[in-house]
């Protein structure tokens, strides 16, 4: 059978993330023309022969974000026809993934319909970077669509280990329902763990912090999220924080989506936070960026992730590639 090699192409959702994976692997971007005209219409064309080749596929959840999904779909199409060989969509974000549940009356799932829009693009395979909620994978029929996860945790947690000193830690859950993540995190740093309880006061539908269950006084906290969206939960709960006398607070969030500019800075002017770690799956333009975010670059991950993954190796589990992230011997040293 003849070894394939592989190609990575993108939708130009986030070209700097894109060229950071390209280099990493040592490959030049794959040669693709995509153009919107006048009357908001989207061509895109390939320019090399991709026959006999793996594709890999590099998309976000970027503005213009519907412009993007139509992008994303029409470029994976193009690929599935003039390539023989597998498809592979790495997703830095995927839209809609928060919309998993009908909570209201009549409500689109729209996690659902990317999961088939996905599938009906013809990828072989997807790979998805510490989704909102992890049933996303029965989303996807496994005889169509198989489903990588990478979790993000292996990199937050290298770097803590490496560059801060954790003996005054405490890491703090926003409310019950990330208690279970937050532990998880503990766990692995050998960190105590405390919860914040949130709760409706009185007949209003508002919810209000109104109790800490655990030790954070005089303590430096740690709260990590999956996502940041408009940041007023997270807003709620450093303000909460502060009141308990605590040294300093950080955050760590995967998906810094921050589409309330305003309550972002309010948050990085508190004196207590010294600063907001995320990754750039999702770019971060000029207008959010401070001294105190720190941007963790995943452009070594990822690519690791598509040779991985081209390779026929596991992601996770025993072995895998995030498995092996764990590795104490990874871990950087302060004293390097």
């Amino acid at each position: 059978m003849m070894k394939r090699d592989f190609k990575i192409f993108s939708d130009d959702s986030h070209p700097d993330l894109f060229m950071g994976i390209c280099k990493s692997l040592s490959k030049e971007p794959g040669k693709i023309f995509i153009k919107t005209f006048s009357n908001g219409n989207i061509i895109n064309r390939i320019d090399e022969d991709i026959r006999g080749f793996n594709c890999f596929m590099f998309s976000t959840q970027a503005p213009p974000v519907s412009e993007n999904i139509l992008k994303m779909y029409q470029v994976i199409r193009n690929l599935k026809r003039n390539s023989d060989g597998k498809i592979t969509l790495v997703y830095g974000y995927m839209p809609w993934i928060r919309s998993d549940k009908e909570d209201q009356p009549r409500i689109a799932q729209g996690a659902r319909d990317m999961a088939d829009l996905i599938t009906l693009a013809g990828v072989d395979r997807v790979v998805l970077i510490d989704p909102h909620f992890p049933q996303i994978i029965g989303y996807f029929d496994p005889n169509k669509v198989k489903v990588e996860i990478l979790k993000v945790k292996p990199i937050f947690c290298n770097l803590l280990k490496g560059e801060y000193d954790l003996s005054n830690v405490v890491c703090v859950a926003a409310d019950i329902g990330e208690s279970k993540e937050t532990g998880s995190y503990a766990d692995r740093l050998g960190l105590p763990v405390a919860i914040l309880d949130k709760r409706r006061v009185g007949n209003n539908e508002k919810s209000k912090y109104v109790n800490v269950l655990g030790d954070i006084e005089g303590k430096e906290c740690i709260l990590f999220d999956d996502e940041a969206t408009s940041c007023g939960t997270l807003f709620e709960a450093i303000e909460f924080i502060i009141k308990h006398n605590v040294i300093s607070i950080r955050v760590f969030v995967t998906h810094p989506v921050l589409s309330k500019i305003e309550v972002l800075h309010k948050i990085l002017e508190i004196e207590q936070v010294k600063e907001m770690v995320i990754t750039d799956v999702i770019p971060v333009p000029a207008n959010k960026r401070s001294p105190k975010l720190k941007i963790v670059s995943m452009a070594e991950t990822l690519a690791r992730v598509i040779a991985h993954v081209h390779k026929g190796l596991s992601i996770r589990g025993k072995g895998g590639l995030s498995h092996k992230l764990y590795d104490p011997k990874l871990f950087p040293s302060k004293s390097e």
